[in-house]
């Protein structure tokens, strides 16, 4: 993960222009190929979220999980606050059509990682809701790259293994819940006309 210590020690308006991660995305796609040999992976795909919303996800796994990759490295509070507010909003908004997962780097040369804790602990949260699928965090200075305990990029792939395991259980969920709706329906029609009989 060394390559991250070169791709984020640039400047600004480099980064601007959002080639700063590429390498990191590809490293994700590699492994998860591996994993998934058979899925569909697409880089900054629009995906179309509701009628009103269309959003280009980072990373696109056959339209059924996406990530999003993000990093900070100035301006901390500004940013870790807007990082966070953003994630928030995408994970209501992506759990309609699919998991969601992040990504995330703090690069942070004086290594204070002030606002590291709190982006760590709104994730964990959703995480808890099941908003979030899984998280990645790393912390990058200028010699070294730290990926976090709890939040790591094996955990992401062990994840994605139990992702594709659970698709079948979310659609028969799914299919049994219609029935259950149905019948319910049914059963409610059926009482009904047994009423106006009787009454």
């Amino acid at each position: 993960m060394n390559f991250l210590i070169n791709d984020l020690n640039i400047k600004p308006e480099e980064k601007r222009s959002d080639k700063h991660l590429d390498n990191l995305k590809k490293f994700f796609v590699d492994h998860i190929t591996d994993i998934r040999p058979t899925a569909n992976i697409f880089l900054k795909k629009s995906v179309i979220v509701n009628q009103n919303y269309k959003k280009n996800i980072d990373l696109n796994i056959s339209n059924e999980h996406f990530v999003e990759f993000k990093s900070i490295s100035s301006s901390f509070g500004k940013n870790a606050n807007n990082r966070i507010e953003e994630m928030v909003g995408q994970c209501y908004l992506i759990n309609n059509i699919g998991k969601l997962s992040y990504v995330f780097v703090y690069h942070d040369v004086e290594e204070e990682f002030k606002y590291y804790n709190r982006i760590k602990g709104v994730a964990q949260d959703l995480l808890d809701i099941n908003l979030l699928h899984s998280v990645v965090l790393y912390k990058v200075t200028n010699q070294k790259v730290v990926q976090d305990p709890d939040l790591n990029f094996d955990l992401f792939l062990r994840s994605m293994d139990k992702n594709e395991k659970s698709t079948h259980n979310r659609w028969f969920k799914r299919i049994l819940q219609s029935i259950c709706l149905r019948s319910k329906r049914i059963i409610s029609r059926a009482t009904n006309r047994w009423h106006k009989r009787i009454y």
